[in-house]
């Protein structure tokens, strides 16, 4: 029997022989941040396109009433599968390069297999619960399938979310986006496809069960990436001390998860609830149309949660303000040209789902206006979170959150859904200025894209000028 402190001596040679990450020289940093940006900038941009491809087919292929149907429950899904990894995606961002700059191999193979079991345990529970909830609402008249499927994709949604996250903390971009943004929406399409062109009927229980089938062969590719670019090279069994200290991190991370999903898809569930199934598609397919002039800054955000958390690592607070500043300004002006066409042509884009969709015109124009005002300050909730101000930055999403769901449901029933819109746009533009305030406060610098020179830079370095 293996005595546990040889065990632990073991542990430490590991780490203390793992090779220990120096920060990198400012070219290179920038190279880095440029090509991670291209390559996940053009699987975000195949993503999306493949992703809006599949909900104009369904639209064309399915009744307006199932495709309002499908968006609303595949919005319960994506909210309800959040909180089922307890935040420890999101924590591995901060996590993993943590560990890998301290040369530390053994607790990222723990984490590994702790955020598994806990996703699987958690997602089987609020899936049950959830079925529990509402059957006993009483509202499955004709609609016992549908739910059960539904409630079926949250542990699938959780797993390929999990795994996207801890890929993405080895900074492997194009293994992070690749399964779960392309593959897993083309997969829907190819399906859908094949079922209508055979004559099934294309009702909101077969594409809820096309969308299952994807996710579970997703999972299955993230798990071979996953022991490719993140392996389990130790067995140790996961220590107490680790767990407290990443459920400590995870859980402000994981309510924060919730309450940004809950400003983002509040607004589909609100006018679902409110207006209907035929009005939430309608409102669906804007709210994907405008997502097209936020996919810039998604695309660094993909590149540059390890970064950010390796240079705080570093203590390196000069070339984090030049990389954030750097970037806040090239996803804006990407974000304006890219809004600037929506909002010319967005009527002959929605048309492209249907006759009908061109009414929401309104309401694309508004959520473009929004996520052009997000885009120009920056990834600043990650700079929050992967710093150590999870807290800071929960309580901005938690009020704005709620603030938000209260503003949706008072100005949908006073103006329908263009109210849902302004009240989504007002919340994410109240949400981002709190927090680059909270960004200034608590690291020294202006994350705002035309942001040039910082009167208090951060302690211990000097004033820092953006070239």
């Amino acid at each position: 029997m293996t005595d546990c402190s040889e065990t632990d001596e073991n542990s430490a040679r590991e780490e203390d022989s793992a090779p220990r990450p120096t920060a990198p020289p400012k070219s290179r940093l920038l190279a880095l941040m440029r090509r991670g940006a291209m390559i996940g900038g053009g699987l975000l941009g195949t993503s999306y396109l493949a992703k809006y491809g599949s909900q104009v087919l369904l639209a064309r292929w399915m009744p307006t009433d199932d495709f309002g149907t499908y968006a609303y429950l595949v919005s319960w899904v994506l909210l309800l599968s959040i909180p089922a990894d307890l935040g420890l995606g999101t924590a591995s961002l901060r996590l993993v390069p943590e560990y890998r700059a301290k040369g530390s191999l053994r607790p990222i193979a723990s984490l590994r297999r702790f955020s598994h079991r806990v996703t699987l345990a958690t997602a089987s529970i609020i899936a049950t619960v959830a079925i529990c909830v509402t059957f006993s609402l009483g509202r499955t008249t004709g609609a016992v399938l549908v739910i059960l499927i539904a409630a079926a994709l949250i542990p699938l949604q959780a797993l390929v979310t999990l795994r996207s996250e801890l890929t993405r903390s080895t900074g492997r971009v194009g293994w992070t986006y690749g399964p779960s943004h392309v593959f897993q929406p083309l997969a829907v399409i190819i399906m859908c496809a094949g079922a209508f062109s055979i004559g099934v009927n294309l009702g909101a229980e077969t594409v809820l069960l096309a969308t299952a089938a994807s996710l579970l062969l997703t999972c299955v590719i993230q798990l071979a990436v996953l022991h490719v670019v993140l392996p389990e090279r130790s067995t140790d069994a996961t220590r107490k001390d680790d767990t407290k200290r990443w459920t400590r991190i995870s859980i402000p991370l994981m309510l924060i998860s919730v309450s940004s999903l809950l400003i983002s898809r509040s607004d589909v569930l609100i006018v679902g609830a409110l207006e209907g199934p035929l009005a939430a598609g309608l409102y669906h397919a804007a709210s994907r149309t405008a997502s097209f002039a936020q996919f810039p800054l998604i695309a660094f955000a993909g590149i540059a949660a390890p970064l950010i958390a390796s240079l705080h690592a570093q203590g390196d607070s000069v070339q984090l303000a030049r990389m954030v500043r750097a970037a806040a300004r090239w996803t804006f002006l990407t974000s304006a040209a890219v809004a600037l066409l929506l909002v010319l042509f967005g009527r002959q884009v929605l048309g492209l789902f249907g006759e009908d969709f061109s009414a929401a015109h309104s309401v694309l124009v508004i959520l473009c206006i929004a996520h052009l005002f997000n885009a120009s300050c920056g990834p600043v909730g990650y700079l929050l979170t992967l710093t150590g101000a999870e807290r800071e930055c929960l309580r901005a999403y938690a009020v704005c959150a709620m603030g938000g769901t209260f503003a949706g449901v008072i100005l949908t029933k006073l103006a329908g859904s263009a109210g849902a819109a302004l009240a989504s746009a007002g919340t994410l533009t109240v949400l981002n200025m709190w927090l680059v305030v909270a960004v200034r406060r608590r690291l020294g610098f202006w994350a705002f894209a035309f942001a040039t020179r910082d009167a208090n830079p951060p302690s211990g370095t000097a004033e820092t000028h953006d070239p």
